[in-house]
């Protein structure tokens, strides 16, 4: 073996270590106890298109909707697009011919994994900010919606 050989698996070593162990604790946040889904909504109206989206942390069938800087929705999807996939677009083709989405629409993403279309099954507010759990004081245990509204 030479140095060259040892050096590289020394560097593959670390990049393992250091790809392992991490200081950020994550809290899981359970499907049907989560406090940032707001009010449901029947559409969201846009001017000229959504600002961006993402998918949902804990939701393999949702994705959050930006409009604006303040105002993010998730729809719940039905289907076989794959949120989680797709890498640069989200296409939505409305059945209505205004700038608005509803239920019924369709999502489709720029995932090679699925050739197919989602359907908006239901809209809801979405509320980042509600999840307020300092963990190095509480029990690491997640607000209820009910708990967040309350203080």
């Amino acid at each position: 073996m030479n140095y060259r050989q040892i050096i590289l698996m020394v560097v593959f070593a670390i990049g393992l270590v250091g790809c392992a162990s991490t200081d950020e604790e994550t809290v899981e946040i359970p499907l049907e106890n989560d406090p940032r889904i707001g009010e449901s909504v029947d559409r969201i109206c846009f001017t000229t298109n959504s600002d961006g989206w993402a998918p949902v942390d804990n939701d393999r069938n949702a994705i959050i909707l930006t409009r604006g800087i303040r105002d993010s929705y998730k729809l719940k999807l039905v289907g076989v697009c794959d949120p989680d996939w797709a890498m640069f677009s989200v296409a939505f083709v409305k059945r209505v011919g205004n700038n608005c989405l509803t239920r019924g629409d369709r999502v489709y993403t720029d995932s090679n994994t699925s050739m197919g279309y989602c359907t908006i099954m239901s809209i809801n507010e979405w509320h980042p900010e509600a999840i307020t759990t300092d963990i190095s004081e509480g029990d690491g245990s997640v607000p209820t919606a009910e708990e967040n509204s309350e203080g």
